[in-house]
């Protein structure tokens, strides 16, 4: 077999009876929304009496790896191929492994996980995204659905209204909805000293505004028109932008780099990469944008506002969902001009009227999206009778 385990739980966690096992299946582990939310709650879950264990089915492991092996985390990296080899082996995996319940998070491939776990273990899906699919695709996707929900009995999971939405309306699927997390206790607002150090390691003066995104640049994720915005700006050479994450698309010959150079930003621009510290660079910050054309729920705007950053969102499925949480959120056009009329309204204010802004959506996040809300909602599905 070409799996291999990376982490371990460690000595004197497992309660006393053998615990119950979950495997969750995904795409190449990178910093992004369902890795950060299982490293954060893997104690939590250990401490509830699961052995959790991760497959991996990208080309690589992927860079958070370790930071899930640490959490307690058994990994194994099997490399997806559209080959009866690679099925055998997740087979193989999932025999040999003995789980209770495996958890699929990765679009690709997943009724064929279902099919080969479903005599063995309870199947539960999470579906990260709002998948827009029409056409021929919407209907083998639309197929693929009710196979796995009528006849192999997975329970599929919504992390927010809208995708849950978009399940039922153009999947005609049952989805539970059971919101992300994020770790509370992390992401919180900076004090005093503490954003004074974190803004004097990146260099930012006392005059300097500070936007940051956080995600991979993708064209989703729309980060040129955030730059664009800045072009526009009236807040002239004072505004900066902080971006956290992958900054290159090498397949497509982009970067974020090479959109500011255009603009004439280069100077105002700094890529900070993929990060395990991500909090660091919020606390430097003073405006967070996020304007995706759509999301599944937004956990990097989550942890943003947590900790206390007013925030400027596409009014867009998966972020248009915080509306009716957090009033104090800026809703925009994921357009330049839309993004600029609202980086200048908050500019405009005080650094401590900014500050109540975030101290408003930091306590919204933690009424509905603190740790043990979520995982207690997974628990109960985990538990339920199959």
């Amino acid at each position: 077999m070409t799996s291999s385990s990376v982490g371990t739980v460690a000595p004197g966690d497992e309660p006393a009876s053998r615990p119950r096992k979950i495997l969750h299946i995904l795409n190449e582990l990178r910093f992004s929304g369902a890795e950060t939310m299982l490293a954060c709650a893997g104690p939590a879950f250990t401490a509830a009496g699961w052995q959790s264990h991760i497959l991996a089915t990208g080309d690589l492991i992927g860079p958070f790896a370790p930071m899930l092996a640490q959490q307690g985390y058994v990994l194994h990296h099997i490399p997806f191929a559209k080959k009866p080899a690679f099925f055998a082996q997740v087979r193989r995996l999932i025999a040999d492994g003995g789980f209770d319940v495996v958890h699929i998070h990765s679009e690709r491939a997943y009724p064929l996980y279902a099919l080969l776990a479903a005599s063995s273990a309870r199947v539960v899906r999470t579906i990260h995204s709002t998948f827009l699919f029409n056409g021929l695709l919407r209907l083998r996707k639309l197929l693929e659905r009710l196979f796995c929900r009528w006849l192999l009995n997975v329970t599929f999971i919504a992390p927010s209204r809208s995708v849950l939405n978009n399940e039922q309306s153009r999947f005609l699927l049952p989805t539970r909805l059971c919101p992300n997390w994020y770790d509370d206790t992390h992401y919180r607002p900076p004090g005093p000293a503490e954003r004074a150090a974190a803004r004097a390691r990146l260099g930012y003066g006392p005059d300097m505004l500070v936007v940051i995104s956080v995600g991979s640049y993708i064209p989703l994720k729309n980060q040129d028109n955030i730059l664009e915005a800045l072009a526009v700006s009236g807040e002239g050479r004072r505004l900066c932008y902080l971006h956290v994450g992958s900054h290159t698309q090498a397949d497509a010959g982009r970067s974020l780099a090479a959109t500011a150079a255009r603009l004439g930003l280069s100077d105002r621009l700094h890529c900070a990469g993929e990060s395990g510290d991500v909090r660091a660079y919020l606390w430097a910050a003073d405006i967070f944008v996020m304007p995706s054309l759509w999301e599944g729920v937004g956990i990097a705007a989550i942890e943003a506002m947590a900790t206390g950053l007013p925030a400027i969102l596409s009014d867009r499925p998966g972020l248009a969902d915080f509306r009716a949480m957090a009033a104090e959120i800026r809703y925009c056009e994921p357009d330049a001009a839309g993004i600029a009329g609202q980086i200048s309204a908050l500019a405009a204010l005080s650094e401590g009227e900014r500050q109540q802004i975030g101290e408003g959506l930091h306590q919204a996040m933690r009424r509905h999206f603190r740790i043990d809300n979520g995982i207690r909602a997974y628990l109960d599905i985990y538990q339920e009778q199959r």
